[in-house]
């Protein structure tokens, strides 16, 4: 119903709308503009606070009393704008983990918390880039273990310094291996995701007895969700940083 409000609002304050009611001889039309537009934002703001806990419909109403805000220059009265936590909802995930984790390794790394924070951090990486920061990651993997070894080989050190090296060397690698293991966007995940689970490319799982059909529409809709707040997380840092440049003016 708040949104219902706040739409409402919009479309009298809408200049097609607007342009008509200007033509009544009431000052309150002439003055009133972007009272109405601050008002439909306030409402998007009100609903996004009710929708808690779902944190799509929240971003999604934040996002939307930004851009009513926007129009009329006022993009620093934002409300709320730090009151959600920009964490991906959990039912989506645990529905590509189990199905991932069923046919791993082929439709690639189980998708997690920590893997689309990795992709959020390098969002707008090509996939050359990617590719040159894994390859860095690998060289200073593989320099770490081969010193572990000659160290090892000499025993001249002591064994608390040679079991930190040995756990930076470990954490190295870790890191190595994840890199290389992830895809290097969300859209590169997403579409291998999906490319593994569509029932044309599956003849032989559906021929076993197991609903290809059924897999691939939990699949797409997980991403689907994901993908929707991935879009509105990024639209709402982008609103955030403006708002906060536009207060420090």
């Amino acid at each position: 119903m708040l949104e219902l409000g706040a739409l409402l609002a919009q479309v009298t304050a809408h200049r097609v709308m607007w342009s008509y009611m200007l033509r009544w001889p009431c000052g309150f039309f002439e003055s009133a503009g972007k009272q109405v537009v601050t008002i439909a934002a306030s409402k998007y703001a009100r609903a996004a606070m009710a929708a808690a806990p779902d944190v799509a419909q929240q971003t999604r109403l934040l996002v939307e009393q930004c851009k009513a805000l926007e129009r009329i220059d006022q993009l620093h009265e934002a409300q709320h704008l730090d009151d959600v936590a920009l964490e991906y909802p959990e039912a989506p995930l645990q529905v590509l983990h189990d199905l991932h984790t069923q046919y791993a390794p082929a439709p690639g790394p189980p998708p997690d918390r920590d893997m689309l924070r990795l992709l959020e951090e390098r969002r707008g990486w090509s996939e050359d880039d990617w590719a040159a920061e894994c390859t860095v990651a690998e060289q200073h993997a593989a320099e770490l273990e081969e010193q572990l070894q000659l160290d090892e080989a000499a025993g001249v050190l002591r064994k608390r310094v040679l079991k930190k090296q040995r756990r930076r060397a470990e954490q190295a690698r870790l890191q190595a291996d994840t890199l290389a293991a992830h895809p290097h966007s969300f859209s590169a995940a997403m579409n291998k995701s999906q490319l593994f689970f569509h029932p044309d490319k599956r003849a032989g799982h559906a021929a076993e007895g197991i609903d290809t059909n059924a897999e691939c529409a939990q699949l797409q809709e997980a991403w689907k969700q994901l993908d929707a707040c991935r879009i509105h997380f990024e639209e709402l840092r982008a609103y955030e940083e403006q708002a906060s440049t536009a207060m420090e003016q």
